[in-house]
């Protein structure tokens, strides 16, 4: 209640104010429903249509369940949060658009060449994961796969691509000291925060997307390394599941499971050949599925069916 009359309505009033003012016709939200609300409360205040797209793959907590009667569509991104979204709820409203990319990807191949001679690499195998430091991505996951390789191939290099949001940095700290406990420091590489992405996965072998706990909606790393025709070793989970494709664009395996993680990127390490080829069908998959153009082209149609719904009621 205390939350409802000092923060939610304050900023559900100068939201009204906004739509009133600018004339808006639609509001688009961009995350769960529970930090939506005050948006959501706008939208309904103003008699205005609100879309919210949720980007995890959760449980609804009670508000949430109350609240999503005030939204004209929710847009979820697997079809895992499709089934958790329906459960009293209207189908109709409900609609699956998965993130797109643009496929129009430019890297150059002497920023390639400045990369490995950053990191030192000298043309090892390179396996990395990349995204924030935080609790469930499975970084612990992976370092203690990465020891588990080691074992037998100690010449290949692991890359740990992001930063700590944490002023203390106090979870890279407890990863690194993992890393050299599993004595891995000479083969693993933190690279801290890159505004270079596509360059970063273009000089890895295979992508590795580790969550175990972290409640992904999609996992859109994934789909930008397989349209840079790399193999994709992902944890079975809503998100990452919808978009790899089991033994052809790369390998699922449990969460929290560091050594079944570790017998995939073997498998890839051992064969050449099937890693360029679960390569190759990542590209075509990205193509046929996740290409930005016709994800634009779902949320225009969204966009006109919520339109054509207000005419009739109002007709």
């Amino acid at each position: 209640m205390i939350n409802l009359i000092f923060d939610i309505f304050p900023n559900s009033w100068r939201i009204w104010r906004i739509i009133r003012r600018e004339k808006i016709d639609l509001v688009h939200t961009n995350t769960n429903i529970k930090d939506n609300l005050q948006a959501i409360l706008a939208a309904k205040w103003a008699r205005v249509p609100c879309v919210c797209h949720v980007r995890e793959t959760r449980v609804l907590v009670k508000s949430e369940k109350y609240y999503r009667r005030f939204l004209g569509r929710i847009v979820v991104l697997n079809k895992e949060a499709f089934h958790i979204m329906s459960n009293g709820y209207d189908l109709k409203r409900i609609i699956l658009i998965p993130d797109g990319l643009d496929l129009c990807l430019n890297v150059h191949e002497k920023d390639l060449q400045k990369i490995k001679e950053d990191f030192g690499l000298r043309g090892q195998f390179c396996v990395g994961i990349l995204g924030r430091l935080v609790e469930g991505k499975g970084h612990d996951d992976f370092i203690r796969a990465a020891a588990l390789i080691l074992r037998n191939k100690p010449q290949i290099k692991f890359l740990i691509v992001g930063n700590d949001p944490d002023k203390n940095n106090l979870f890279e700290q407890n990863l690194r000291s993992l890393a050299h406990e599993l004595r891995v420091d000479e083969n693993l590489i933190f690279t801290g925060w890159r505004t270079d992405k596509n360059e970063i996965l273009s000089v890895l072998d295979v992508l590795v997307q580790a969550s175990s706990t972290f409640p992904e909606g999609f996992g859109l790393t994934c789909i930008e390394a397989m349209a840079l025709k790399k193999p994709v070793v992902a944890t079975n989970i809503p998100g990452p599941n919808f978009i790899v494709d089991e033994g052809v664009t790369g390998y699922l395996v449990p969460p929290a499971c560091p050594q079944l993680l570790a017998d995939a990127i073997i498998k890839l390490i051992q064969d050449p050949l099937l890693a360029r080829s679960m390569g190759q069908a990542g590209r075509s998959r990205v193509e046929r599925y996740f290409d930005i153009k016709n994800v634009v082209e779902r949320v225009e149609n969204m966009y006109e069916g919520i339109f054509e719904e207000l005419i009739t009621e109002k007709s």
